[in-house]
C-alpha cells in the first residue's frame, strides 16, 4: 500500500490491485491479500489499477529488492615484505575481495582505517592504489554494503603486517673433488655452504636446500643437509633463509 501513492495522485474511483505477474494483473486474478504486510522476495510486482467508471485500466510493474546482510569469512591476514628495513610495504586492498565476499554478489567492499568510519562510511581508502601501512600489524576495517541500498552493510576487520626478507651473502659454487669411483657423485656437508650463507648477519638464519625452485619456494622436499649427494653433475641447488618472518630469501648455487 505505501507504494500507491507513487503510481497514482488519486485513487477516487479507482481499484487498486497487486499481482505477481503480467497476466494476473491483466486478467484481474489472484489479488495480493495482504498488502500491509507482504512476505516478499526479490521479486517483480504488477499494480492494477482500474477506474470503477468506465472498466478502464492500467498496469505499472515494480521492483521489491530484499537485501540480505554480508556474511564474514575469517579474513586471513595480509602479508607483505620489505627490503629496507622500515617495517613498511605497499598493499592493494583490491586483491582481498574475493576473499571477503566469498561468492557474494550485488555487493561491495569497502576499506577504511578505523571502526567508526567502516560504521559511518567516511573517508574509504582508495582500494586500487597502493596503500602504505602506518604500523605493523595495523588493524584495516571492511565495510560490505549492498549495491542498491548502503545502508543495508556489515563490518568486519584483519590485519596487516609487514616482514623483512632475511640479511644473507649469496652463496658461491662448490667444487669438490671426486673419489676412486670417478662416478662424479660425492656427499658433502651442506652446512659449509650456511656458513658462508649466514657469516656477518645480524639476524638469527635458518637455511633449507632443495633440487628445484619450486620445491624452494613451496618448501617441500628438502635435502639432508649433513649427508648431501648430488645426483648429476654439475647440480644446481636453492638455499632457502629464513629469519623468522614470513619473507624468505631464496639464492641458487651449483655443486659440482
Amino acid at each position: 500500500d505505501a507504494k500507491i501513492a507513487e503510481i497514482v495522485s488519486d485513487t477516487t474511483n479507482r481499484t487498486i490491485t497487486f499481482h505477481t505477474s503480467q497476466n494476473d494483473a491483466d486478467a484481474s486474478n489472484n489479488a495480493i491479500t495482504n498488502t500491509l504486510n507482504y512476505n516478499a522476495d526479490t521479486q517483480t510486482i504488477f499494480c492494477r489499477v482500474e477506474n470503477t467508471t468506465t472498466g478502464c485500466y492500467a498496469v505499472q510493474p515494480f521492483e521489491i529488492i530484499v537485501n540480505t546482510l554480508p556474511v564474514f569469512p575469517n579474513i586471513s591476514t595480509y602479508t607483505n615484505c620489505e627490503t629496507d628495513g622500515n617495517q613498511i610495504a605497499d598493499f592493494i586492498f583490491q586483491d582481498k575481495d574475493a576473499e571477503i565476499l566469498n561468492g557474494q554478489t550485488g555487493k561491495e567492499v569497502l576499506y577504511f582505517e578505523t571502526a567508526q568510519n567502516a560504521i559511518d562510511n567516511i573517508a574509504p581508502i582508495d582500494k586500487t592504489v597502493a596503500y602504505q601501512n602506518t604500523s605493523s600489524p595495523q588493524t584495516i576495517y571492511v565495510r560490505v554494503q549492498n549495491l542498491t541500498d548502503n545502508s543495508c552493510y556489515g563490518t568486519s576487520s584483519f590485519d596487516i603486517v609487514v616482514g623483512s626478507y632475511p640479511i644473507y651473502n649469496a652463496p658461491t659454487d662448490v667444487f669438490v673433488c671426486d673419489d676412486v669411483t670417478n662416478d662424479g657423485s660425492e656427499t658433502f656437508d651442506l652446512n659449509t655452504v650456511t656458513a658462508e650463507i649466514i657469516q656477518g648477519s645480524p639476524e638469527t638464519l635458518i637455511v633449507n636446500y632443495y633440487e628445484s625452485l619450486t620445491d624452494a619456494e613451496n618448501e617441500v622436499n628438502p635435502l639432508p643437509i649433513s649427508t648431501f649427494s648430488n645426483t648429476q653433475n654439475p647440480q644446481e641447488l636453492f638455499a632457502v633463509v629464513d629469519n623468522g618472518t614470513y619473507c624468505k630469501g631464496i639464492a641458487s648455487f651449483e655443486f659440482n
